[in-house]
């Protein structure tokens, strides 16, 4: 059998040599930024508009929540997996796992666990923030994405990554740079 080693060492199953040897990786086909999770703009706009069959919802406080995980699998669509993970469990996951036909949207509530995934080695070109509440002290840069401070740090820090951070609510909507934006956030 292969995989990671006990002590951390490979056998060649690890995640870089399973993509050398041309095994399919988890394809993430889309990243978005929803705190409202799956919802009607999720399952009918960007599951169809990107052929998604499976969300992972990635966040801390959701994934602990057994009553948070019960409404996720109540949203899910007919043919749709969705499951809840911590930042950490993803991580661990996607350098481990091997799947089969999965097209993956994954779904975080806010920028933070977007940088903590990237920089432990997950790639993601672009992330789609699509809805962020308004809430005191966070400050409405668009119709639908409020940021604080912390919000504000988390998107420059993706776009150092070279990571395209797009804001609209539908695929059918034009592409809104995060950058244009940010300005408005800050006080």
């Amino acid at each position: 059998m292969t995989g990671i080693g006990g002590d951390g060492s490979c056998d060649e199953g690890c995640r870089k040599h399973r993509k050398e040897k041309g095994v399919e990786l988890l394809p993430i086909v889309l990243t978005r930024i929803d705190d409202r999770l799956v919802h009607g703009q999720v399952t009918v706009g960007w599951t169809r508009a990107y052929n998604i069959n499976t969300i992972v919802v990635v966040d801390d406080e959701i994934a602990t929540d057994p009553i948070q995980r019960s409404i996720l699998q109540m949203t899910a669509p007919p043919g749709i997996k969705v499951t809840a993970l911590t930042v950490d469990e993803f991580i661990d996951r996607y350098k481990k796992a091997h799947y089969d036909k999965a097209r993956t949207m994954l779904i975080f509530t806010n920028p933070s666990g977007i940088v903590k995934v990237v920089e432990s080695g997950v790639t993601i070109s672009s992330v789609n923030a699509g809805g962020m509440r308004f809430s005191p002290g966070k400050n409405r840069i668009s119709k639908a994405i409020s940021v604080d401070e912390e919000n504000i740090q988390n998107f420059r820090k993706l776009l150092e990554m070279n990571i395209e951070v797009e804001c609209r609510m539908m695929p059918s909507e034009p592409k809104v740079k995060i950058e244009s934006l940010l300005s408005k956030g800050v006080k």
